[in-house]
């Protein structure tokens, strides 16, 4: 039975892998001929290894997925710039949200979890300032050290400090503040758990396949330029940070390949091609006939197999005389009674044979 794999709404069956198992051969639901070919992420200044392929196995499944939850902003507005690609924030954090596709924000819907959180951060400070202002009474510096101490740590709590939230202070962050600054990340964080709720993702699976996916990259990918100067470790180790290539690497991630085994394997893109060249019509007829002919062995073996029970004899395992009865018991049945008749004798002499 041919693999069946969903793929943007439409089912696809498995054929097999062109040579250099990097794409695959396919039937749609109208059996019209596919070239599936699975696009691995990429980067500007790198590439996959030449020799790099996919299992030769077929795969089990192809469905979306993501390995970072997307960029926020605090407006529709500002949201729309940054698709637009002109939003001035981007010139700081890369070009990796535009590769994203998508961008979050704020709804009126959200205020009230907002404030909820936002209620949940002033408590702590709270409790924080009265921990702080504790543990500062109980040390023996001198009053003058301690009434300088008592100025700065309230600074940071009711504001007129030197950091931009110190400005306001802790205990002054207000809903506005959290939705245009993202305040101790109260914005994100509730984004993009109803995000992963709405698309079907695990914020904390993404984590450690995020890893994962970075480990297969350091392995696989090299630089594009082979005469650039840079160092490939040096490359390599950036990865390992959020650095502008690590995060565009991840943005481009947008589907998963999965084969038996648990192996998985993140694309940026699956593109379906219909117009084949001749060399794929050659390869694609090759193997359907290769399938129809496995298919056609199977079908004469359960054929022959079928045909084989229903031609086994019939095993007596029972057949004993009790005055004018016979008892009797066939393979797989339970005992029955018959009269000793002309009849009977036929079916007992048959039965003595086999």
């Amino acid at each position: 039975m041919p693999i069946t794999l969903p793929i943007k709404g439409v089912s696809y069956d498995f054929i097999g892998w062109k040579d250099d198992h990097k794409s695959f051969y396919a039937l749609d639901e109208t059996r019209r001929k596919t070239v599936v070919e699975p696009q691995l992420p990429f980067l500007k200044n790198a590439r996959w290894r030449d020799n790099f392929h996919f299992p030769k196995t077929p795969p089990t499944k192809i469905e979306k997925a993501r390995l970072i939850p997307p960029p926020c902003r605090p407006t529709k507005e500002s949201a729309d710039l940054s698709r637009a690609g002109e939003d001035f924030t981007e010139l700081l954090v890369g070009s990796w949200e535009r590769l994203y596709g998508e961008v979050l924000y704020p709804v009126p819907e959200d205020d009230v979890q907002l404030s909820r959180r936002l209620d949940a951060f002033l408590a702590v400070q709270r409790e924080a300032l009265e921990e702080e202002l504790s543990r500062l009474e109980e040390r023996t510096d001198s009053e003058e050290d301690k009434q300088s101490q008592k100025r700065l740590i309230l600074q940071a709590y009711h504001g007129g400090g030197p950091h931009a939230l110190h400005l306001v202070g802790s205990l002054n962050v207000d809903l506005e503040l959290v939705k245009s600054k993202n305040v101790a990340s109260i914005r994100d964080k509730l984004l993009h758990e109803k995000w992963a709720k709405r698309e079907g993702f695990d914020l904390v699976l993404m984590q450690s396949e995020k890893s994962r996916f970075l480990e297969l990259a350091k392995a696989s990918m090299v630089r594009g330029d082979v005469n650039s100067k840079l160092c490939r470790q040096d490359w390599i180790s950036a990865l390992s940070f959020a650095s502008p290539d690590q995060m565009a690497l991840l943005a481009s991630v947008k589907w998963v390949l999965e084969f038996a085994g648990e192996q998985r394997f993140y694309l940026a893109g699956v593109e379906l091609r219909q117009e084949l060249t001749p060399k794929e019509v050659e390869g694609f007829a090759v193997l359907l006939s290769e399938q129809n002919g496995n298919a056609a062995l199977t079908r004469k073996s359960e054929a022959m197999a079928a045909t084989d029970d229903r031609e086994r004899p019939i095993i007596c395992n029972l057949l004993r005389k009790s005055g004018s009865v016979w008892k009797v018991v066939f393979e797989g049945g339970a005992e029955f009674h018959i009269q000793d008749t002309l009849g009977a004798n036929s079916l007992l002499k048959y039965s003595r044979k086999i």
